[in-house]
């Protein structure tokens, strides 16, 4: 990780301790939905906190749920590398997040 994006997040440590708030909840509904699931973390990107699942023997992110940018703003994961267009929640809300995820603990999809 470059110093560049880790100062980049680290000067707003509110959207990184949200976002931990944020993984433990959806860890918490996975659990309940599934059992036992992997755990929910995050990684910092040039843009976004990219929010996933860690491989207990791969080590990274295996799969990538949502992306938190600056401001908050939850999106869902387009693929592993890239968010969806629209948000879906933010961090800062009353709900803390929570509106963006449904009871399984995967973000929710757009209704149009």
């Amino acid at each position: 990780m470059s110093q560049v994006k880790a100062d980049y997040f680290y000067q707003k440590p509110k959207v990184k301790n949200k976002t931990k708030k944020l993984c433990k909840e959806i860890q918490r509904r996975r659990n309940l939905a599934f059992g036992q699931s992997n755990l929910i973390s995050y990684e910092i990107g040039r843009k976004y906190l990219k929010v996933g699942e860690v491989a207990p023997t791969f080590g990274g992110l295996l799969n990538a749920i949502a992306f938190i940018d600056m401001e908050g703003n939850i999106f869902k994961s387009a693929s592993h590398d890239r968010a969806a267009k629209h948000k879906r929640g933010n961090i800062f809300s009353e709900q803390e997040g929570t509106e963006a995820i449904d009871a399984t603990g995967f973000i929710k999809h757009l209704r149009g």
